[in-house]
């Protein structure tokens, strides 16, 4: 029978901590925040679902922005790639 390694799981254990706690913990706090309207100075919390998606969605700003941001793309990405 095999045994299994442990020190390779030992040596990248405070790497995958790290990533938990400054990637994936936000990652996923903010994704449920985001279906919650959320008063932080009264720490009241109240379920809204994808209305806060759907209430962006609808403003022009954020459509203005994301064009903004794709045009930003497409001028820089093939001027780095040409240096």
């Amino acid at each position: 029978m095999r045994r299994i390694p442990w020190q390779p799981y030992l040596y990248l254990s405070p790497v995958l901590v790290l990533y938990a706690i400054f990637f994936v913990f936000p990652f996923f706090f903010s994704l449920y925040i985001s279906f919650m309207e959320w008063d932080l100075l009264l720490d009241k919390k109240q379920f809204v679902g994808l209305s806060n998606y759907k209430e962006v969605l609808g403003k022009p700003l954020f459509w203005k922005v994301i064009g903004n941001t794709l045009l930003y793309m497409a001028l820089t990405v093939p001027l780095s790639a040409a240096l």
